[in-house]
């Protein structure tokens, strides 16, 4: 069916089935929307657990850094006095 045909055929339908055909989009409109919010909602969330995850890695990281800075210097340390320097 062309594209005039199918306006054609819209034209002519009744007021009540145009509102009906309308009632039956919206109501497709709003199930797809109701899902949307769900999904939005769960992303939300998971970005949540994502930073917070995000934010206790930076801080074991730091942590293990800080350690390991610490073995580091504590090394040189012991060159140094072993050396009398």
């Amino acid at each position: 069916m062309g594209m005039a045909a199918a306006l054609s055929r819209r034209l002519e339908m009744l007021p009540e089935e145009r509102i009906t055909r309308l009632e039956t989009n919206v109501e497709h409109i709003q199930s797809d929307i109701s899902e949307m919010k769900v999904d939005i909602r769960e992303m939300r969330r998971d970005i949540a657990d994502l930073r917070e995850d995000m934010r206790q890695g930076d801080t074991d990281l730091r942590e293990e850094m800080h350690k390991g800075f610490a073995e580091v210097h504590a090394s040189i340390a012991g060159v140094k006095n072993r050396r009398g320097l």
